[in-house]
């Protein structure tokens, strides 16, 4: 067997109870057929495959671009474009659905896999779309909360006897 992303289904509301109920004739397939519909499954292909834009050499999320604030971020930072892209495109995993909600220990194991599932999807996508650029998608819980973030690797600034010198691992 061989998979890109390997989902934990059991963590899904039911699926194991649908599972138990339907011995051998019960896939995602038929999770999906039961729970959702094509219009959540093309909403989501977009959740999975982003839209990227470029701003100012920055490479930011279409739905977590804002103008104002992405001006912000870049004079805040003086236009370092790895950090101007880590906050542009940070986010709370669990605000994607449902914003203001206490979650439950069930939804924190769905919030974890998500973001694992993100992750990967999302280094597929900047792999494909900025092969010249390395773009790290990196997972982190800060204050209970689970965050990504996309952003491009920083040039890497080497000391040697007093010297700066930029390495070749830089983005173009």
């Amino acid at each position: 067997m061989a998979t890109l992303i390997d989902v934990k289904l059991n963590v899904l509301n039911e699926y194991t109870e649908w599972e138990n109920a339907n011995k051998g004739n019960w896939t995602i397939c038929s999770y999906l057929n039961q729970f959702y519909d094509t219009n959540a499954a093309l909403a989501f292909t977009k959740f999975f495959f982003p839209t990227f834009i470029e701003k100012k050499g920055c490479i930011i999320l279409d739905f977590r671009y804002d103008e104002t604030i992405f001006n912000q971020w870049y004079d805040k930072f003086n236009g370092d474009i790895s950090l101007v892209e880590k906050f542009c495109n940070l986010y709370d995993v669990a605000d994607y659905f449902h914003i203001n909600q206490v979650i439950t220990e069930q939804q924190e194991l769905q919030i974890e896999e998500l973001s694992m599932v993100l992750i990967k999807a999302w280094k597929i996508n900047c792999n494909l779309l900025f092969p010249d650029r390395e773009m790290i998608v990196e997972r982190f819980t800060e204050y209970g909360e689970t965050y990504i973030a996309v952003y491009s690797k920083s040039p890497q600034i080497v000391q040697v006897f007093g010297v700066c010198k930029i390495s070749k691992s830089s983005y173009p």
